[in-house]
């Protein structure tokens, strides 16, 4: 089902990489975004205003979670699909575990 980047170098809609200090996972709000057969509710990176959580910069989000999920840093991701991945793990990444 869904793969953070697939083997052909796609990105996952929800995968996101926060290139910018000071980003607030849901501060532009949420939009719903079809993800193959279903929709998703996904969040919008924005500069936080006064939130006390923000992203750290050179890591990985998944975006399809309610206030966003780290995946790992960028240094240390292996690359593969989380485990609590919302829109599961299919067979392609699963063989990587």
């Amino acid at each position: 089902m869904a793969a953070c980047i697939g083997k052909d170098g796609k990105r996952c809609p929800a995968f996101y990489e926060c290139s910018q200090e000071g980003l607030d996972a849901t501060g532009a709000g949420w939009e719903t975004v079809t993800m193959g057969d279903r929709e998703v509710i996904r969040c919008r990176p924005a500069k936080s205003r006064g939130k006390k959580r923000t992203m750290q910069i050179f890591c990985y989000y998944c975006l399809a979670c309610v206030s966003g999920r780290k995946i790992g840093h960028k240094a240390q991701w292996t690359g593969r699909t989380p485990k609590w991945c919302p829109l599961g793990r299919g067979p392609e990444t699963e063989e990587h575990t």
